[in-house]
């Protein structure tokens, strides 16, 4: 058995994509609890111990993929000494699917090239579904994969990217 040696590898840049509409949950908490006082101990709770204090939400033309594309094209133009045909893997970790017929990742590469990214078209790209996890999952799986690619031009882009409602 041939011992396969893995080759460093690790995170060069973040972007971060926040939608700008915003809801303050003191307030949000007033209205539930005048609605249903027994609410109030339960939301004060949760306030206190996660510490939010807004709760972001999405415009009606944003989705996972959108968010998901506008924080790639950001990390991207960042990124002068990048020659985008040197990503090999795009991965898109979250718990909201846009369908059930192709992956997020799939979206989002269309994106980027519609707004001129120069991506290859041998480019693999994949979700992983899992909840809060599965941006940890793609940066792993990503890595992993670059680590055992063997040549270290090749990189990837990965993204988190989710609305969830709770």
């Amino acid at each position: 058995m041939a011992h396969v040696r893995a080759a460093p590898f690790g995170l060069s840049d973040i972007a971060l994509y926040v939608p700008r509409l915003e809801m303050d949950l003191g307030r949000l908490t007033a209205a539930r609890t005048r609605a249903n006082p027994q609410l109030r101990q339960h939301l004060e709770r949760a306030r206190g111990t996660t510490g939010q204090v807004v709760v972001r939400f999405p415009k009606s033309w944003e989705d996972t993929a959108t968010m998901a594309a506008q924080a790639g094209l950001e990390l991207l133009a960042r990124q002068s000494g990048l020659d985008p045909r040197t990503i090999r893997y795009l991965a898109v970790g979250t718990e909201t699917s846009l369908d059930h017929s192709k992956p997020v990742s799939s979206y989002v590469q269309g994106m980027l090239m519609e707004a001129g990214v120069s991506l290859p078209t041998s480019l693999t790209n994949f979700q992983l579904q899992h909840a809060c996890a599965g941006g940890m999952l793609a940066v792993l799986s990503v890595g992993s994969l670059l680590a055992l690619s063997g040549d270290r031009r090749d990189c990837g882009l990965v993204m988190a990217s989710d609305i969830a409602r709770y």
